[in-house]
């Protein structure tokens, strides 16, 4: 039944839901509209979110020639994330802006190894990058990286694709409420008598707002510089979305789903979006 047949429930509510939906929606986050539109206009949603459909817009910008340390018009924000794989890292770095709402990509490629530390280390200062602002997939032999990125003052990011949101209180005391955030609170543990700070964040609603960055859909202009290479573009066309089978319980439900396995770029991009929101770049 269509929420306008419910007579006995004020419109207003359904005004407002829909008023806060759609701003979530311009910051690329889908799920509450997604709810919206089945729960309360009583339609069947379809997800479009697929590899295929991915334009990602390009600047004017040629990586190999700026200048590491300049700043993108507005920049308020500047990460480095990486994705930690067998024998690598794969990393990207970006600048965001609050003000002038854009996100331009810096660098990004892979670490050897036997580079590691040493080579990240070397990209934090060449890019003037914040310790805090340097985010690693802890998902990945956890203890050895953890371990990394308390001796360095790095935080940890662990992907959770089981769930939609986090129910979280937020404030104190008279001010605090319940609310569904895409991300935990910082988390503490000791490794080795090294304080190391994590969070967790729920990766499908973040790659939905990533996706919606790539292709113009969000208040945010995310950009690539205009020499970015085959391996990065194909990185970005590494997964979809589709319905289907999901956790212990085989809940079907609509998901990313894994195509190809050259999908750490795009890990590091959605690990980018989680910063710039744990940051408060998006608005909401």
């Amino acid at each position: 039944m269509h929420r306008f047949a419910v007579w006995w429930i004020p419109l207003g509510r359904y005004v407002v839901k829909l008023l806060e939906a759609n701003e979530q929606l311009e910051m690329g986050y889908i799920e509450p509209v997604r709810q919206l539109y089945q729960a309360d206009d009583c339609q069947p949603w379809k997800d479009t979110l697929s590899a295929g459909n991915k334009q990602v817009s390009r600047n004017q910008a040629n990586i190999e020639k700026r200048d590491p340390k300049d700043l993108i018009e507005g920049e308020t924000h500047r990460f480095f994330t990486l994705d930690v794989g067998k024998n690598h890292y794969w990393g990207v770095i970006r600048a965001w802006s609050k003000t002038a709402k854009k996100s331009e990509l810096l660098w990004y490629g892979q670490i050897g190894d036997n580079e590691g530390q040493t080579k990240i280390k070397e990209l934090v200062s060449l890019y003037d990058i914040k310790p805090g602002h340097v985010l690693i997939d802890v998902g990945y032999e956890a203890a050895r990286i953890k371990e990394i990125c308390g001796m360095n003052r790095w935080r940890g990011i662990r992907g959770n694709g089981q769930v939609k949101a986090f129910n979280r209180v937020v404030g104190s005391g008279k001010n605090s409420k319940r609310m569904e955030l895409l991300y935990t609170s910082n988390q503490q543990m000791a490794v080795k008598n090294i304080k190391v700070i994590f969070f967790e964040i729920a990766t499908n609603p973040i790659k939905d707002m990533l996706y919606r960055l790539q292709n113009g859909g969000s208040s945010i202009e995310w950009t690539i510089p205009s020499d970015v290479d085959k391996q990065y573009l194909q990185h970005m066309r590494s997964e979809v979305r589709r319905e289907g089978p999901v956790g212990k319980n085989k809940e079907i439900r609509s998901h990313w789903e894994t195509v190809s396995r050259q999908n750490h770029l795009w890990d590091c991009e959605v690990y980018q979006v989680a910063a710039a929101l744990v940051s408060g770049v998006f608005d909401s």
